[in-house]
């Protein structure tokens, strides 16, 4: 979770965060040549994500493993090259409508930037972990501290890690002293493999932080927030928790130690590590301290230490962008008919702006493993069952009917749809216009016909194009709805993007209508329809019209009403 450093702070982000209030972008591309383009609502568009993955298996929890994010956003960008973006810097902050400060998502190097259409640019970047496949170009041989270790990887691979010596030895504990002991003869081949190696001695994770800098961490033991029903999309959980029953170490030599407890339901493996000495005349006297130590650290026994236990699963909601890898949360529900309140390591997120964020908590590995070594067998656990969770209530994005083109200074209607809800609701309403021409442009809002408080207004100038984006959020009554997006002014409007979200909500379906919502004429026992004078904005046409089938629809029928869509039968043979 990201440190806010301010209780203040944390408490309103937090309370922002369970009312669902709309959230805010913000960033930057630092080009190749120095010049940064600033990046806000003005230019992003709404379809920004970002993702942070273990890079072995995202469904698998192990200690020392690595966590690499990426991100891609689309902007316009007038006028800009895209071989001085490509290479470049992306960095993005958000905040919601209650929260005064910035808060940092990250940053990424950029590796790929696409044009799109109408100055609008496709750009993706991973975090600078990614840099860590660099190459070591040390071939010293002989004591190689842990800190020369550091110092190297950070000129090799161009990165900063986010800890001193000092803090990571605070992460390792007092029973090993990694500031002043000689731990290897040489360097591994590349800075991936000397940061892994630093990760699992540790008993720790690797990833690169919101300032981007290479940062080891514990999986969370206390949870930093709960995520209740009525917040999720969807999710399913393991029928079974699980906690980590002990640690094993296969040495170069072959020889497999384990530290086990008699608790717990997974042991979890690693080897070959160059940071632990190795020795064939008594093993589990030479690994035991360091295997006790890794497991404290991952949250099996020690001593009178809390076990780290969570439930593997899949949870999909509106979304918290200050939550990370290694963050436990609690998920409460009902399962089974039972309430139920279970925690929830998260092992990879990914969030979409204004939109779902998924969180993934690992199981254990797939395979069933039996660790040999002179304290006897333990076997590993599997994920193999989930339960689906009752009581869902669904999130819905419906897409809003555009039409582009001109619009003049008398109101025209943009974009519009008709809607049903199940219950009381809120609502999200998300618009996003491409415009070009001159003077002043004004939008309005129309739900169920009546004008809502909130017009956007925007000024363009000749000769460029202009982005108006607002958002919109009401609460409305269970039933039938319908929503309109008005534009008057001088302008072309040459693209729309726009999105209605709401828990319950789906599209209009067809309204069964009645022999007297239609003017029709009917010809030797075929009925023809000539207008239609009823109210439903998506109606579907009788099979049987007036006693006899209907087969033939003048193509003006609709022309004077206010329909978005209509249902024709199959039985219609004709549109004239």
């Amino acid at each position: 979770m990201y440190d806010f450093k301010d209780n203040e702070l944390e408490e309103k982000f937090f309370q922002s965060i369970e009312n669902s209030d709309i959230q805010h972008i913000k960033g930057s591309i630092k080009r190749l040549d120095g010049v940064v383009i600033n990046l806000d609502e003005s230019n992003l568009l709404n379809d920004i994500w970002y993702d942070s993955q273990c890079t072995e298996n995202e469904e698998i929890f192990n200690f020392g493993e690595m966590y690499v994010g990426s991100a891609e956003i689309k902007a316009i960008l007038s006028g800009e090259n895209i071989n001085l973006i490509r290479g470049g810097e992306l960095k993005l902050y958000f905040k919601t409508d209650a929260v005064e400060k910035w808060i940092p998502l990250g940053v990424w190097d950029i590796v790929s930037a696409e044009y799109k259409s109408g100055n609008i640019f496709s750009i993706k970047g991973y975090d600078h972990l990614n840099r860590l496949n660099a190459p070591i170009t040390d071939d010293t041989i002989g004591a190689i501290f842990m800190k020369s270790v550091l110092r190297q990887v950070s000129k090799d691979a161009g990165v900063e890690f986010a800890q001193t010596i000092e803090e990571i030895q605070q992460v390792a504990g007092s029973s090993v002293d990694i500031i002043n002991g000689s731990w290897a003869t040489h360097f591994l081949d590349t800075c991936w493999n000397e940061v892994k190696a630093i990760a699992q001695f540790l008993g720790c994770f690797a990833f690169a932080n919101r300032e981007g800098k290479i940062e080891f961490r514990r999986f969370g033991t206390n949870s930093v927030m709960t995520i209740p029903a009525e917040k999720r999309f969807s999710a399913k959980i393991s029928d079974y928790q699980y906690s980590v029953k002990g640690i094993s170490y296969t040495d170069e030599f072959g020889q497999t130690v384990p530290h086990v407890n008699d608790e717990g339901t997974c042991v979890l493996g690693f080897s070959e590590n160059k940071y632990i000495w190795g020795t064939r005349k008594n093993p589990d006297t030479a690994y035991g301290d360091v295997l006790k130590r890794i497991a404290y650290a991952v949250g099996c026994y020690s001593n009178q230490s809390i076990r780290n236990t969570w439930t593997p699963g899949t949870i999909e909601y509106y979304g918290n962008p200050a939550l990370d890898v290694g963050d436990m949360i609690k998920f409460s529900s009902k399962i089974n008919d039972r309430n139920v309140t279970l925690k929830f390591l998260i092992t990879h997120i990914t969030w979409r702006f204004r939109g779902s964020q998924t969180l993934i908590s690992g199981g254990v590995p797939e395979s069933v493993a039996t660790i040999s070594g002179s304290s006897g067998g333990a076997s590993v656990g599997t994920v193999t069952s989930y339960t689906t969770i009752n009581s869902v209530n669904n999130i819905s994005v419906i897409e809003l009917k555009k039409y582009t083109g001109e619009v003049f200074s008398t109101e025209r209607f943009v974009a519009k749809t008709g809607f049903s809800s199940t219950r009381e609701t809120w609502i999200f309403l998300d618009c996003t216009f491409i415009l070009s021409g001159n003077g002043l442009v004004s939008a309005s809002i129309w739900l169920n016909g009546i004008a809502q408080t909130l017009r956007p207004k925007i000024t363009l100038h000749d000769g460029e194009f202009s982005t108006l984006h607002f958002s919109f959020t009401t609460k409305i009554s269970g039933g039938r709805h319908n929503i309109q997006i008005g534009v008057r002014g001088n302008a072309d409007i040459s693209d729309i993007q726009a999105f209605l979200w709401g828990q319950e909500v789906s599209e209009e379906s067809p309204e069964i209508t009645s022999d007297n919502d239609y003017i029709y004429t009917k010809n030797n026992g075929d009925t023809i329809v000539r207008a239609y004078i009823g109210k439903s904005v998506f109606p579907s046409i009788p099979d049987d019209l007036g006693g006899g089938k209907t087969k033939i629809i003048e193509k003006n029928s609709f022309s004077e009403s206010e329909i978005e869509k209509v249902y024709i039968p199959d039985g219609v043979t004709t549109i004239r």
